[in-house]
């Protein structure tokens, strides 16, 4: 079809099977294709390429958003479990009352101390993403108001 254009030139659908190192690939292609220009058709190039790899961007997010969740559900399940066998160890073999949970609470965070831990790099991965995401977004904004301006200063209007 002449004259149409592709809205991404990578498929949703698809994308997911792709390995990180595949969409990070993609992306330093589409980083090294940026003309970094001040003419229209470049800079709306540029305008394109931005909206690419943000688009890989999102992907990655989506990747690490997984992870994250998936890393929290499983560790507030484990903490739980060591709280409840701790807890109710504690009430077999002792006739004095339970200590606070807050307790028990404390002894399963310092025995899980590495999953918290793997839990906030995770995390902080997600936020790199997410940042560069927002990033990239200012960066087409800004391209966008260069282009607009050219065009009236070109055009004047």
């Amino acid at each position: 079809m002449a004259g149409t254009e592709r809205l991404f030139r990578f498929n949703p659908f698809n994308i997911k099977e792709w390995k990180d190192h595949e969409v990070k690939e993609q992306y330093e292609i589409l980083e090294d294709s940026l003309s970094f220009s001040d003419t229209p058709m470049e800079l709306a190039w540029d305008i394109d390429v931005y909206a690419n790899m943000g688009y890989l961007v999102g992907e990655m997010i989506a990747r690490y958003y997984e992870l994250v969740s998936v890393h929290e559900v499983k560790l507030d399940s484990e903490i739980a479990n060591y709280i409840y066998r701790e807890r109710d160890q504690w009430l077999k073999e002792k006739a004095e009352k339970a200590p606070a949970m807050s307790y028990f609470e404390n002894k399963a965070k310092s025995v899980y101390i590495d999953g918290l831990s793997e839990q906030a790099r995770l995390e902080s991965n997600l936020k790199r993403f997410k940042y560069a995401y927002d990033s990239i977004q200012d960066k087409q904004n800004a391209l966008k108001k260069k282009l607009e301006s050219i065009k009236f200063d070109t055009f004047g209007r």
